[in-house]
This record gives structure tokens, C-alpha cells and sequence, in this order.
């Protein structure tokens, strides 16, 4: 595993490098597999290091969608090193005398430093959660719920008492992050990055007013006008025929590879979790009123279809 790690490293390293041109000579990486928590974290002190939980995501997990989550979780937390790292300007004396301590952007809001790390594993990855069902899913659900446009820059950098809870400064993050890099392109990282390291502190939006001509908060704006515009939720046939009752939480579903049966990991109030297989009908769609109750199960997460479309596991 450390191998493999350290591939994945190395890997983020030549992926993110190119983009901020800054970082520490050396950065330490920790394996740690003392919890089932499917996470990680970096830090600057006492020298910049990386900590990884080597577990994979519950498939209910917003970070969920990975296509390899060893090298996701090091761009994330590798970005993490990168951004944070610039001190220059004002700064540069104090470095000499308090070291890594003078770290000017690790006071920045939590949705830059969050958002940015979510950007960067969404663009060196096939998937990455700004391509996840669950960012779109949220917005969609923000929108129904017209709270979108009430999601304040004060708002979105906390973890509040309601949904989605921690997951506020990524979801948000991400996306102004996103919209920025496809307005100005890549070298608007560096240039935010820089830009930040030489200011003084909790002086963001004068960086975004210098390349953006607009303050963060007119920007989080346009990004809701364009987010309700791509994300207005829709009539969904689907969504019409599986009629479902309160006390059913569906934990995973399934498709088969020949496209014919579905299955769906189901939580019963009343009758505990248990899986339920559907079959395509003649007119091409499921018929959800007349599941298959194939077993009953405990503590299961996710289910999955071999590829003979006959097994499940």
C-alpha cells in the first residue's frame, strides 16, 4: 500500500505542479488505517505533510463518485499543500523567523481552500465530485426549496445545523472555483494563489475584484443565476412510477449489464433492509409495484451485478 501511495503521490505531484509552480521541497505522507472513516487530511505544521485513511467511500457519501480514489484522495489533499503554501511580499522576513508558521492563505475561507482541492480532483479525474449525482441532486434541491440565492458567502464558508450540513463550503467552493477556471482558464489558480500570498490577511475579495472586475459575492451570484438555469428541476418520468412509501429508504441500486433487471438495496421501517429485484417489461420500463424480494441483509452498503447479469454480490 505504501507503493501504491506513493505512485499516487508522485502522480499528483506532476498533475498539479504545472499549475502552481510553488511548493515545499518535500512533503510527508502518513498512512494511517486506524479507522474505517474514508477520509484524509493535509497540514503545513511543524512541516507540510499529508495524513490518508486508505478506505474506500460508502456508496451514500458525497464523495462517492471516484474512479480511483487512492490518486483522488492525494490531488485533494496535495492541492491542499500547494495552495496554502505562498508566502511572499510583506510576509517574506517573518518566514525566516517563525518558518512554516507564516502561512497567509490557511486563513483564507473554507470554501477556497476546500473548493479548490474539489476543482483540481474533478479535472485530473474521470469523475471527481463536481461530475457526482449528489452536486446535482443538491442544486436541484436548493432550487425546489428556493434557498439557493439565500446561501450568502457567510453561509456557504460554515458548517450549519440543516442540510447539507459539512458538506456546505465544498459543494459551494467547488462550484465557484469551477466557474472561475472556465472563465479565465487554469493560470487564474496561480494567479488567485499568488496574488493572496502577498496580501494582507482576509483580503480575498480584492484578488477577485483584480482579475474578475467583480467581487466574490456578485460572482457567487452570477454563478446562482447560471446554476438555476442548468439545474431547474425537471418532470421525471422515472421519478413518476416508483411510488414508494415514507417508511422505504433506498440505500443502492443496481443495473444489470444487460441492461434487463435492477436491483434495489432497500431499508424498511417495519421489515428491516433487504434486497428487491425489478424487471424490464415489454413497454421498456420497471415496473416498481412489483419488486422480486430476493434476501434479506444487515448490514450491507452496496450491491452490484457480475458480469454474466445472473449473480449478485
Amino acid at each position: 500500500m505504501a507503493k501504491k501511495y506513493a505512485v499516487y503521490s508522485e502522480t499528483a505531484y506532476d498533475l498539479l505542479m504545472p499549475i502552481f509552480k510553488e511548493g515545499p521541497k518535500k512533503t510527508a505522507v502518513v498512512i494511517d488505517d486506524s479507522t474505517d472513516l474514508s477520509n484524509g487530511y493535509a497540514n503545513f505544521l511543524p512541516y507540510p505533510h499529508i495524513v490518508v485513511y486508505p478506505v474506500l467511500p460508502a456508496p451514500d457519501d458525497t464523495n462517492s463518485s471516484y474512479d480511483h480514489w487512492g490518486l483522488e484522495l492525494m490531488i485533494h489533499e496535495y492541492t491542499h499543500i500547494l495552495s496554502i503554501y505562498p508566502a511572499h511580499g510583506i510576509y517574506t522576513p517573518f518566514k525566516y523567523i517563525f518558518g512554516n508558521a507564516v502561512r497567509p492563505i490557511a486563513v483564507t475561507p473554507r470554501w477556497y481552500l476546500e473548493g479548490l482541492a474539489i476543482a483540481m480532483e474533478s479535472r485530473f479525474t474521470t469523475l471527481g465530485r463536481l461530475r457526482s449525482p449528489s452536486k446535482e441532486a443538491a442544486i436541484k434541491a436548493f432550487l425546489k426549496d428556493k434557498r439557493l440565492y439565500s446561501m450568502t458567502l457567510s453561509k456557504i464558508n460554515q458548517s450549519p445545523d440543516h442540510w447539507p450540513f459539512g458538506g456546505t463550503p465544498y459543494l459551494f467552493g467547488s462550484l465557484l472555483w469551477q466557474k472561475a477556471i472556465d472563465e479565465k482558464g487554469e493560470e487564474v489558480i496561480y494567479k488567485l494563489i499568488q496574488s493572496n500570498s502577498r496580501k494582507l490577511l482576509f483580503r480575498l475579495n480584492s484578488s477577485f475584484d483584480d482579475y474578475f472586475e467583480t467581487n466574490v459575492e456578485d460572482f457567487l451570484t452570477e454563478m446562482y443565476v447560471e446554476a438555476e438555469e442548468n439545474f431547474k428541476p425537471k418532470q421525471n418520468n422515472f421519478a413518476k412510477k416508483i411510488e414508494l412509501s415514507k417508511k422505504i429508504r433506498v440505500i443502492d441500486i443496481a443495473l444489470s449489464p444487460n441492461q434487463k433487471y435492477l436491483l434495489s438495496l432497500q431499508n424498511h421501517l417495519d421489515h428491516g433492509t433487504h434486497i428487491v429485484l425489478y424487471k424490464r417489461g415489454q413497454d421498456n420500463q420497471f415496473d416498481f409495484n412489483s419488486g422480486k424480494k430476493l434476501t434479506g441483509v444487515l448490514s450491507t452498503k452496496k450491491i452490484g451485478w457480475f458480469s454474466d447479469s445472473k449473480r449478485i454480490y
